[in-house]
């Protein structure tokens, strides 16, 4: 599963397939999404994949995948 999402993620041009899950709803959201991944490597999660912007145009973040996550 992991090597199949790896082969579809997010690139550049986001395709159709991701546009629905990757989309966000405005300015205010992908701002505080983008804020929670740094968040999350500064606090000492791994950052697998993903976890960037992923468009010039829209609110696009790779799908994006920690492990080594502390409650």
């Amino acid at each position: 599963m992991y090597t199949k999402f790896r082969e579809t993620r997010c690139s550049e041009s986001c395709d159709n397939q991701f546009r629905a899950i990757a989309t966000k709803v405005d300015k205010e959201q992908y701002e505080k999404i983008l804020k929670y991944i740094d968040i999350g490597k500064r606090e000492g999660a791994t950052l697998v994949t993903g976890g960037k912007p992923c468009s010039d145009k829209g609110y696009y973040i790779e799908p994006t995948i920690f492990t080594d996550v502390k409650a």
